[in-house]
């Protein structure tokens, strides 16, 4: 057991990285230009790269890294993480370290897998420095640990703040400046030798290693050619960097170091040994220094674990109890138990050999599988103490097969619900493969050794006559009972019809087109008297149980993860604000949680000036109370005083967004191309094309590609190029002077300062405050002889910001979207016209072709018509097993019956509908299969050892006698089930697996001892 892999939830085990970085203050253009294109030109070197995918944000990118599903990925990581070794001395100084992660990554809602804050009589900045390389030393060899991060303490940088009136004086430009420092700290070769031999050597004077007195008396050359002291015009300290990023608990700063988790470990044990770590790293710590644990993100784990493990115990405790209550023998006990066991160690051993994870849902799989792999026991147990052979295991393993296809369904479902459903499938899988190993070799041999003896229970000397009375009563009442219900077979066929319901509530208003039964179809059905009088009379009686299911169920479901009550505030800004803007915001809130009572802890996440993040915890005896729902309700609240932020708060009920619309356009184009100016050009004339069309508004040649991206704004100052050429000056030098004036966005030198390297930030002493004000009214000098006023030339416009950079296989991607005033269909004519001319005149090696926003089989509709598939694929095995369409057409009619319990369970209770209700489905169909398929299987062995009986009463004496095992087996899978109800709906998945599969199986009993036997049932006597 300690060799498996645990985790909280599943990973995600596509053949595909993901690097990540951030680039502080930078556009989108900056970043692709600097960074994302020379990250992405290393990685495409790499062999079996099937497809690479990059965006360039504003701060930062992501490149994502396809590879053939053959490819050995373990390999592809280490070539990855050499190559990212390399690459990064070559990037811009203030780009972080790019991080690889697996899958697709989303590393800014990542969780540290334990935090520890550090206490010290030393200021912030030493304890960063002193506890960085401590932790890196001791964690350098340990293979859990992924990531390490010392937070709370920006690095020292030494300020050379100069003043520019003084400078004015002395006829010191700013760039003298400069130029001054480079010179002094910069490497510089004097020249060579030549040795005796011939050989010769240049000789390079590293830089000066320097103190703040040694700068401050650097001499200076002004436009006089006089020589002046740096002293004189500026002067140099060293302070903290401001910081760019922000991680508190409680509200509380102080320097905390968090450890993240590698993927693929099991996050329990990796926790327990970096706890052990820490403990014998406490002892090695300088004096003064203390290590205090404030967050374990495997705390929610191993109680949800535990809880997992106590349930599928209760299942596995109520199951031996209701056999053993319904056998009353303890040598059938102890043999389903053994079967149990043994299929449990095999599927044990399995999932070790696949290297499975063990999470929340592979836990639910294997629960669920107590109960199928009990009934697989069962069935072979009962039929072999009946009748002494195996005959039964082609029904049991057509039966198995049945279940398995229906499980394998998961891996057609779209991406998100397929990665959190792959596991739970692969589990039950091994588990029914396990079981039927168990059953087939050991079930038999087991009975041999210790019931072979013992009669039947069905053996009539053992059973009472009154009881044999009875029992002929009940079938013959049973039999009659059929019988008068296969009389009006098609009335009965008609009522299941209008349960389940006919989807006309489905069709369509209209039907696009111009064929002749489109307009049969635009002139009936989609009439304004029938959509607005017929069609709610016609949808209510004819839609059914599905209907209703279909109309209550959309407002209350979805995907959801498992994980702890928790509020989340998430905060954007502008581009241009700054981390410390964003701080004082949050700030504003953590204040107010303090004074709130219940709330156990909240962590707060600032990642840039544009976006802040607060997580809030619950105390657990107030985490299923109102508070949390109160809560929201003041965040929101206060929220609302804080203008031009972008709010969202959610996390219980209904989340809270004030972000306004955030739609794409009705039509768009994909455009490609490998020039990003050239592509640029080739969209505006695409955009010529459009417009030519009145009917075409809003064109836009650089829309967005997703709903995940959003546009923000920023002011543009635009300049007048006449006037600066009266004033005899040009752009860059605007921009270089308002660029010194205003305060540095990076710090431009690196100099060694008591053996220590210190970054250098040259800045003016009154850039921190220059404001709209300077820039625009006040006089700016651009040397001892000119002097202008930017406002006499230039304006600020509010514009919209860069939309992201997008790159697909080298190639840049750019969207062009409109609106068309008119028909969809007359809209998506003319777009398909225009770009067929428009392509005739297109440079190669670009295109540009029509982006279609539709459902499709990844869409969630294709969920529910997964389950024809599922219907299909029943129909199909049943059909090679009892070599009869008919047969295996009544198994597949009934599995719309045990549909109609969950449309009933979910419809009529309000209850939330998440993944557990889409596995429900699956279960369902293939469990209600199996009870037919063994019914069917066993009257047609009567049938060929009972010639001369009548077929109805084989079929009633095939139910009677298998009455009992379906009862069991089903009512057993149901008491696997109940522990799973005890949380409520705030269970995510296991409460709507639960009720869904028990809803299913109550349903299917109907379906196995009414409608079966209708449809099986002869209306003339047949003997064959």
């Amino acid at each position: 057991m300690p060799r498996l892999k645990v985790d909280l939830l599943p990973a995600d085990h596509s053949a595909s990285f993901s690097i990540g970085f951030s680039y502080p203050q930078s556009s989108p253009a900056v970043v692709e230009q600097q960074v994302t294109s020379l990250v992405e030109g290393a990685c495409a070197q790499l062999q079996q790269v099937k497809k690479i995918t990059s965006v360039s944000n504003y701060n930062g990118g992501v490149i994502t890294i396809s590879f053939d599903p053959t490819a050995d990925i373990d390999f592809k990581q280490f070539e990855l993480t050499a190559l990212i070794r390399q690459i990064f001395p070559k990037l811009p100084q203030q780009v972080s370290y790019p991080i690889l992660t697996r899958g697709i990554a989303n590393r800014q809602n990542r969780s540290p897998l334990l935090v520890y804050s550090i206490n010290a009589p030393l200021q912030t900045v030493g304890i960063k420095e002193e506890m960085e390389g401590l932790f890196a030393r001791t964690f350098a060899g340990v293979p859990d640990v992924g990531e390490i991060s010392v937070s709370g303490a920006e690095s020292a940088q030494i300020t050379l703040q100069y003043n520019k009136a003084q400078c004015e004086i002395l006829r010191v430009r700013p760039e003298d400046i400069i130029n001054a420092i480079e010179s002094y700290f910069s490497a510089s070769y004097v020249g060579s030798i030549q040795k005796e031999n011939g050989e010769s050597y240049f000789v390079k004077l590293n830089p000066r290693q320097a103190s703040i007195a040694e700068i401050e008396n650097i001499f200076l050359l002004n436009d006089s050619k006089e020589m002046v002291q740096l002293k004189n015009v500026a002067r140099v300290y060293i302070e903290n960097k401001e910081n760019q990023r922000y991680f508190r608990i409680n509200g509380k700063n102080s320097v905390r170091v968090s450890i993240y988790g590698k993927q693929d470990e099991n996050s329990l044990l990796a926790s327990k040994r970096i706890k052990k770590i820490m403990k014998r790293l406490t002892l090695q710590l300088p004096q003064g220094f203390q290590l205090i644990q404030d967050h374990d993100d495997t705390e929610f784990l191993n109680a949800e674990l535990l809880k997992g493990a106590q349930r599928a115990a209760i299942a596995v405790i109520i199951l031996m109890v209701f056999i053993l209550v319904f056998y009353r023998n303890a040598k059938y006990l102890a043999n389903l138990l053994s079967a149990l066991l043994v299929s449990l160690f095999l599927t044990i051993l399995l999932v070790w050999l696949l290297g499975l994870t063990i999470h929340l849902y592979t836990i639910a799989g294997l629960a669920i599988s107590f109960g199928m792999m009990m009934d697989n026991a069962i069935v072979m147990l009962d039929y072999y103490h009946q009748w002494k052979d195996k005959r039964v295991f082609a029904a049991l393993l057509t039966s198995t097969l049945v279940t398995v296809a229906a499980i394998s369904l998961v891996f057609l479902l779209p991406s998100e619900q397929r990665n959190q459903l792959a596991d739970f499938s692969i589990i039950i899988i091994i588990a029914l493969i396990s079981s039927l190993l168990s059953v087939f070799w050991f079930t038999p041999g087991l009975y041999k050794l210790t019931i072979e003896g013992i009669k039947s229970r069905r053996d009539t000397s053992r059973q009472p006559d009154k009881r044999n009375a009875l029992a002929a009563t009940f079938i013959k009442v049973y039999s009659s009972t059929i019988t008068s219900i296969a009389r009006y077979r098609p009335v009965f066929v008609a009522l299941l019809i209008l349960s389940f319901g006919i989807p006309v509530f489905l069709l369509p208003a209209k039907w696009e087109g111009r064929q002749w039964y489109h307009d049969w179809y635009n002139q009936s059905i989609g009439s304004q008297r029938y959509q607005t009088q017929i069609k709610p009379i016609v949808d209510k009686w004819l839609g059914g149980t599905s209907r209703i299911f279909s109309t209550q169920v959309s407002q209350n479901s979805g995907f959801r993860d498992p994980e702890q009550t928790k509020l989340y505030v998430n905060a954007r800004l502008p581009y241009g604000n700054t981390p410390q803007q964003m701080n004082g915001i949050i700030t504003d809130f953590e204040q107010f949680l303090t004074r709130i009572e219940g709330v156990e802890k909240f962590i707060t996440t600032i990642y840039s000036g544009q976006r802040g993040l607060i997580e809030i915890y619950f105390k657990e005896e107030v985490a299923n109370s109102s508070l949390p729902y109160q809560l929201k309700s003041k965040l929101i609240a206060r929220s609302l005083d804080w203008g031009g932020v972008e709010w969202n708060i959610y996390g219980v009920g209904l989340g809270f967004n004030n972000a306004g619309s955030n739609e794409l356009p009705s039509f768009s184009v994909m455009m490609k191309g490998y020039n990003y100016y050239e592509l640029e050009k080739q969209a505006m004339r695409l955009s010529a094309y459009l417009t030519s069309n009145e009917r075409v508004k809003n064109v836009n040649i650089n829309e967005r590609l997703s709903y995940e991206e959003r546009q923000s704004k920023e002011y543009v100052l635009n300049l007048e190029y006449r006037k600066m050429a009266l004033h005899n000056t040009s752009k860059e030098e605007i921009f270089s002077t308002v660029r010194a004036l205003s305060k540095p966005q990076e710090s431009g030198h690196r100099i060694a300062f008591n053996h220590t390297f210190y970054n250098m930030v040259i800045k003016e002493s009154g850039a921190d405050n220059y404001s709209n004000y300077d820039l625009f009214a006040r006089p700016m000098r651009l040397d001892s002889s000119r002097v202008i006023r930017i406002g006499d030339f230039g304006q600020l416009q509010l514009s919209s910001t860069e939309n992201s950079i997008h790159r697909e296989d080298r190639q840049y991607v750019r969207m062009v979207g409109f609106e068309y005033a008119g028909l969809q269909k007359f809209g998506k004519e003319y777009l398909q016209r225009t770009l067929d001319h428009f392509n005739q005149n297109i440079p190669i090696g670009y295109t540009a072709t029509i982006k279609t926003y539709q459902w499709s089989l990844s869409g969630s509709n294709s969920t529910y018509q997964l389950l024809f598939l599922l219907i299909g694929i029943i129909f199909l095995l049943c059909s090679v097993l009892f070599e009869n369409l008919k047969q295996a057409f009544c198994i597949i009619s009934i599995i719309p019956i045990s549909f109609i319990g969950i449309f009933v369970a979910f419809s009529f209770n309000e209850l939330y509908f998440d993944q557990g209700g889409y596995a429900s489905f699956v279960l369902s169909g293939g469990l209600v299969s199996n009870a037919a398929i063994f019914i069917i299987n066993d009257c047609n062995h009567q049938r060929k050892s009972q010639p001369e009986k009548s077929w109805n009463a084989i079929v009633i004496d095939a139910i009677s006698n298998r009455a009992h095992t379906i009862l069991l087996t089903s009512i057993s899978t149901c008491c696997g089930l109940f522990p799973f109800l005890i949380g409520g709906q705030n269970e995510v998945f296991w409460y709507s697996l639960a009720i869904g599969t028990i809803a299913g199986l109550l349903f299917s009993l109907l379906a196995i001892f009414f409608v079966l036997p209708v449809f099986l049932w002869h209306s003339r006597i047949h003997r064959p």
